[in-house]
Parts: C-alpha cells; structure tokens; sequence
C-alpha cells in the first residue's frame, strides 16, 4: 500500500522510530509491535484503519490476534483512507466521522 499512503512511508516510520528510540542499542522493545506480545486481558478494543494504509495487514492481523485471546474487537476498515486519516478530522469529513 506504499504508493497509496501519503503518510505512512517506509521512511517516516523509520524516521519516527529513530527518533523515539534516540541511541537505543540491541534488540527492539516488544511493546513497540503489539503483534509481538501476549495479548490475553486486554480491554475490548476498536482498529481503524484505512483501506491504502500501509498497516492494513498488520491491523487486520491484530484483530485476528486479539480474538484469539479473547478480545471483543471491532475492525472498521475504511475505504479510500490512509494512515492516521483521523487526524485530518478538521477537513476530512472521514476522519471527523472515526472519531466520532
């Protein structure tokens, strides 16, 4: 989905992780990739995610994931949108709509 998300490139998120991470030596903290860590006892939990969004397949895992632990869950996968779409509520009546 690399070509269809403007906000969600290979480089922003590496650009991002360095810059959480900072001088972080040695293997990556779990709590950085929920589809890495035990996930029984979590709340229920709403994924929204855009259809040309570069996590599709990792939200789609996560909610496979989630209830196989158990987990009430609720994937809304929204047509046409991108990752974080929700945080141009201000001018995307989409992303008004998901958060409301």
């Amino acid at each position: 989905m690399a070509a269809l998300d403007p906000m969600g490139s290979l480089e922003a998120n590496r650009f991002i992780l360095n810059m959480y991470l900072q001088d972080w030596e040695g293997t990556l903290p779990k709590i950085l990739s929920p589809l890495k860590m035990d996930l029984e006892g979590l709340p229920p939990m709403l994924i929204q995610v855009g259809s040309h969004e570069v996590l599709l397949s990792d939200a789609v895992r996560l909610a496979q994931r989630s209830r196989a632990a158990g987990i009430n869950v609720d994937l809304e996968i929204w047509e046409g949108m991108w990752s974080v779409f929700q945080s141009m509520a201000y001018m995307l009546p989409e992303g008004e709509e998901a958060i409301t």
